[in-house]
């Protein structure tokens, strides 16, 4: 594989991993987020 190749897939990844955070913010918008979810950004913080 070329360099590029992997610069394309790390891009594609990133973008996909950005699109599913920003949906599991939305979802959990109105809760809480400390219960089964400290992977959230918002359980870090405290």
């Amino acid at each position: 594989m070329k360099p590029v190749d992997f610069i394309l897939i790390a891009v594609i990844a990133g973008i996909l991993a950005g699109a599913v955070i920003v949906a599991v913010r939305r979802k959990k918008n109105g809760s809480s987020c400390c219960g089964d979810c400290c992977k959230c950004a918002g359980c870090k913080r405290k």
